[in-house]
């Protein structure tokens, strides 16, 4: 899945009301040593990168507001189990069925 085919299955899943952002996550950090002291960070320096994709989705409800984000590595993987969690959601909290699409 690309960005722009995530931007739309979004779009075509998710009801109206509901907001939703995609993001691509990269960092880096020190790797760190634990010993029998406190932590310090490896000599030889050695650093760890990773990227991941994040699905965030927010809806105001009646009962309390829903916010949420999905991180994943595969995009995919992110949107889907965003979209799989809001929809359990929101068929447990208000009784809607799955897969509501656009109707507001």
């Amino acid at each position: 899945m690309r960005e722009r085919e995530a931007l739309e299955y979004l779009d075509r899943t998710l009801p109206r009301d509901v907001g939703f952002t995609l993001n691509r996550v990269s960092w880096s950090s020190a790797a760190m040593e634990f010993g029998k002291s406190r932590p310090v960070r490896a000599r030889p320096a050695s650093y760890q990168t990773s990227r991941e994709w994040g699905v965030s989705i927010s809806y105001s409800a009646p009962d309390g507001d829903y916010l949420d984000v999905s991180m994943q590595r595969s995009l995919s993987k992110a949107v889907r189990n965003a979209v799989g969690k809001f929809l359990a959601w929101r068929l447990e909290h208000e009784g809607q069925p799955t897969g509501t699409g656009n109707a507001a």
